[in-house]
């Protein structure tokens, strides 16, 4: 598949097919939208990303999508490969932002296929992860999905992770591989605000209290313990440590790829 998608790169350029070039930072602590829309270490040109047969095509506008797309069956079909229709979907980011293009209305379908038209959607998981057409970056729909699937399984293990007869390290392990690796899927690429990251945090304590006994014993409307001495018993980190962890390890993957190679960061 790698080989035919760079000879499908090349005949784009040939055709000067416009993909979208993205700008990426490295820092994750801005406030503000303001602020994270500044402080660029970088450019990268988002053409096409895939995993497996999954593959995602990244273009300024529809009439350039409806060229790739066309050019992309071409190419496939020369190598007796096939795009099913009925699996392929379009979506217009941020369209609150070219919604005068379209009279307001988020058009059913912008492309198509062999004559048929490809459905236009306004949400979609991708390897997990929800994307919806109006929230740029990570948006409220993944952080939903993320809580959501995390609860389903803890309350789905409770009673073992509840279980004051054993270890509470060890239910702790148990917790963190089964629960929080669900609530920080593809952390590595988050670019959450600071409520979005509080929300996915205070999932997490309060799962983790329900693990220490009397962890979630009150005074006065006010738990006994503080967050900082649930986490301390546990031996874990908050959320926010863990995620920039994960994405400083994540970067720091890609600096040591050869220049050459196409996850490198220049």
């Amino acid at each position: 598949m790698d080989y035919v998608m760079r000879i499908y790169e090349r005949k784009c350029a040939e055709r000067n097919i416009h993909f979208i070039e993205m700008k990426y930072r490295i820092r994750h602590t801005a406030c503000t939208r303001e602020e994270r829309m500044t402080n660029y270490h970088g450019t990268h040109l988002a053409d096409w990303s895939g995993y497996a047969d999954d593959i995602e095509l990244f273009l300024e506008n529809s009439d350039h999508l409806q060229e790739a797309l066309t050019l992309l069956h071409s190419v496939f079909t020369n190598y007796g490969l096939h795009i099913n229709i009925k699996k392929t979907k379009t979506m217009i980011f941020n369209f609150q932002y070219v919604a005068d293009t379209y009279q307001q209305t988020y058009p059913d379908a912008i492309a198509s296929l062999e004559g048929q038209p490809i459905e236009n959607v306004k949400t979609f998981r991708y390897l997990g992860d929800e994307i919806k057409y109006d929230e740029p970056s990570t948006g409220d729909a993944e952080v939903d999905v993320r809580i959501n699937i995390a609860e389903s399984k803890f309350y789905e293990i409770i009673k073992k992770l509840t279980n004051y007869n054993t270890h509470l390290q060890t239910r702790v392990l148990i917790f963190n591989s089964l629960v929080r690796s669900r609530l920080t899927y593809s952390c590595q690429t988050w670019n959450l605000n600071q409520v979005q990251m509080q929300r996915i945090n205070s999932t997490y304590i309060q799962m983790l209290r329900k693990l220490v006994r009397n962890g979630c014993k009150k005074e006065e409307f006010r738990y006994v313990m503080t967050n900082n001495e649930i986490l301390r018993l546990c031996r874990t980190d908050d959320i926010p440590t863990f995620v920039s962890k994960q994405q400083t390890s994540y970067l720091a993957h890609f600096a040591r790829q050869v220049p050459d190679q196409t996850t490198s960061v220049q």
